[in-house]
């Protein structure tokens, strides 16, 4: 059993409750429930193991299906085999960067949606230049993350013909 308090210790004052993975019950954050689980498909893209592998296990808990990839060649070999929902991507990646990534993955997978994440940049607004539909500041609440996620997830994929018909 896992507790988010070994992944984020910073950030366990925003829980209402401790939150253990792998339970049933649903949790909370700052008060509110989390809604029921999204059955979306998660790629998560990240050079460093550790990071990668506490929001595997985080947001596998909370019902999404989550792949991983080491970098962003091996992020694109893994949307090849199965095209994800979501992606969640780290911008500084040696290599091919995170920022080139997104770019390739809204324009080869218009339909996927994206969360550009970095340490480097600070706040919840989104760097200029980023082609992605939100921003995660790494260290940061991971509460916030997760209500993207969720609102990513419940928004209608964005089509070729949508975009023309609006």
């Amino acid at each position: 059993m896992y507790k988010i308090e070994q992944f984020f210790p910073h950030h366990t004052e925003r829980l209402s409750q401790p939150l253990e993975l792998g339970r049933t019950n649903r949790p909370q954050f700052n008060g509110e429930n989390v809604q029921e689980p999204v059955q979306a498909s998660l790629l998560i893209v990240d050079d460093d193991t550790s990071i990668m592998s506490s929001l595997q296990a985080i947001f596998s808990s909370l019902g999404y299906r989550v792949r991983t990839a080491h970098n962003s060649f091996a992020a694109l070999a893994e949307m090849h085999a199965e095209v994800p929902d979501i992606l969640l991507s780290d911008l500084y990646m040696p290599g091919l960067s995170g920022f080139q990534l997104l770019s390739i993955v809204k324009r080869r997978f218009p339909t996927v949606r994206s969360v550009a994440m970095s340490g480097v940049f600070s706040g919840i607004t989104e760097p200029s230049g980023i082609s992605a539909d939100a921003f995660y500041q790494k260290g940061g609440d991971v509460a916030l993350l997760l209500k993207e996620l969720e609102f990513l997830a419940r928004r209608p994929p964005v089509t070729e013909q949508s975009r023309l018909s609006s």
